[in-house]
């Protein structure tokens, strides 16, 4: 087999959507920001959705990691969506002129998977449809992301883009229920299935059963919709059992804000917790403690009162690591309580698709089986991206999947083969490679984002991460090992 090699900007290959990342940083230099979030756009057009919530692979390949820190990809992308904002009125695409208006795709799914496939077929010229149960678009990112996180109006105007380019939204819209998958395929040459992972495994845990015991999609969906079913006061005290993710913050700081006493109990220790994610917390007063194992749930008459719980350690020998708490003798203790929430893990709800779903292939860990090349499934026309196939990830690897559906789609209507690609072994650059004049690229500290004081997000769900001034953003991006060896073009690299 013939590996051919090809050298790359590791930011650009540790992107999942591509976007060429040095290009974009040399524009915000030369205060070109029309171009900056053009270059942006070409490969990603919801920068100011994953400006916030993506979890920056990129950065992990950036060569200044071998310097000191990462340049911050991530906030810089934000910036340039933040400041040409009002540019979201007018995205710069053409659609292209092919005649592929007559070909109707439907998507199953308004999540990050779907709106990025719909974004790329309606760019290609083909007429989209998107149908989601839920009354908004956006999946999880809409009903499971708090605005204090994602702010609404940011998320909503990327999304009514996808709209402008001509998708038509088809929401609270059930597919197996208001119309079944078998009907879509009549309606549509190709349908994609994009319906994420919006099921929780059930915890074992004795007392879930118990009134005031609700899992975090429940209560983070019924919050967003308007329709939690129990009162929450000051003198409310709830606990969430921390999950592996995000997730149990989101729910505790949720809570706070509306009110409540929260603590936050983990399994894990603390170390195995990023201090992003801990630290609002706690300048939140939320209460967060570690290495603590839930073993029922008390009640009185039907209702929740409190919990009882371990103290755990670990056997750091045994692998994987942490997989095996070991209770601390005599360490069992009762908590009161008015709600708990567990934080769950999440998988696809594929029998929310009706009947079709006895006929879709399905993989041990209930996530759809699709060929990895293509996306297809085993219904003919059929295709499926994102967490259906994955279970949960994070957003940009939803995306990318969505992107690569696109493609797949497109070639099957077309009837193109897809080429052959041969195998690349990726070339990772290092300084040595650019320049032998390593000192010249002197340490230069990593720019930080603030956080709105704690006093001032009491009670509001105002945005927490405030975004880089210009100031920071020019430091920032200067930082670029690319503009100080003055490399921008991928052809020069």
């Amino acid at each position: 087999m013939n590996i051919e090699r090809k050298e790359i900007a590791n930011c650009i290959s540790g992107c999942p959507l591509g976007i060429d990342i040095p290009n974009f940083i040399g524009d915000l230099i030369d205060d070109d920001y029309p171009s900056a979030l053009n270059t942006i756009w070409e490969r990603n057009p919801f920068p100011g959705i994953t400006g916030r919530i993506c979890t920056a692979p990129c950065e992990y390949k950036c060569i200044r990691n071998q310097l000191d820190q990462p340049v911050a990809i991530k906030q810089l992308e934000r910036y340039i969506s933040d400041r040409e904002f009002e540019k979201l009125d007018t995205p710069p695409w053409d659609l292209k002129k092919q005649d592929n208006k007559s070909v109707s795709i439907g998507i199953i799914g308004a999540g990050p998977a779907g709106i990025l496939c719909a974004h790329d077929l309606l760019r290609m010229g083909y007429r989209v449809s998107i149908y989601d149960s839920l009354p908004k678009p956006g999946g999880l990112l809409a009903f499971a992301i708090p605005s204090f996180h994602l702010p609404r109006d940011i998320l909503f105007a990327e999304i009514q883009m996808v709209e402008k380019l001509g998708a038509k939204f088809i929401l609270n819209c059930t597919v197996g229920k208001d119309i079944s998958l078998t009907e879509l395929r009549k309606r549509h040459q190709a349908v994609l299935i994009a319906i994420g992972a919006h099921k929780t495994r059930h915890s074992h845990i004795p007392g879930k059963n118990l009134v005031g015991v609700f899992n975090h999609l429940d209560f983070l969906k019924a919050f967003h919709l308007n329709k939690l079913q129990f009162p929450i006061r000051k003198s409310t005290k709830a606990i969430v059992i921390g999950g592996e993710t995000c997730d149990s913050f989101f729910v505790a700081r949720v809570l706070k804000r509306l009110g409540a006493e929260v603590h936050i109990l983990f399994k894990k220790p603390k170390d195995q917790y990023d201090d992003a994610q801990i630290k609002p917390a706690y300048d939140e007063q939320v209460f967060v403690r570690f290495s603590i194992l839930p073993t029922s749930i008390l009640g009185v008459k039907g209702k929740i009162c409190g919990i009882r719980c371990v103290k755990v350690e670990y056997d750091n020998e045994k692998k994987p690591k942490y997989s095996h708490p070991i209770p601390i003798q005599d360490s069992e203790f009762e908590e009161d309580c008015d709600l708990l929430c567990l934080a769950e893990t999440r998988y696809p709800d594929i029998d929310s698709l009706g009947k079709a779903a006895q006929y879709l292939k399905t993989t041990p860990q209930n996530t759809l089986q699709v060929d990895k090349d293509s996306a297809n499934t085993n219904i003919y026309g059929v295709f499926a991206a994102g967490e259906v196939v994955s279970g949960p990830a994070d957003v940009i690897t939803s995306m990318a999947q969505g992107r690569k559906s696109a493609m797949s789609i497109h070639n099957f209507i077309n009837e193109i083969k897809p080429e052959q690609v041969s195998n690349i072994e990726s070339h990772s650059i290092t300084l040595h490679d650019l320049t032998d004049n390593i000192e010249g690229i002197y340490h230069i500290p990593r720019n930080q984002e603030k956080l709105l004081p704690a006093d001032e997000r009491k009670n509001n769900f105002s945005e927490v991460v405030i975004g880089f001034d210009e100031t920071k953003a020019r430091n920032e991006a200067e930082r670029c090992v690319c503009f100080r060896l003055n490399l921008r073009k991928k052809e020069e690299w």
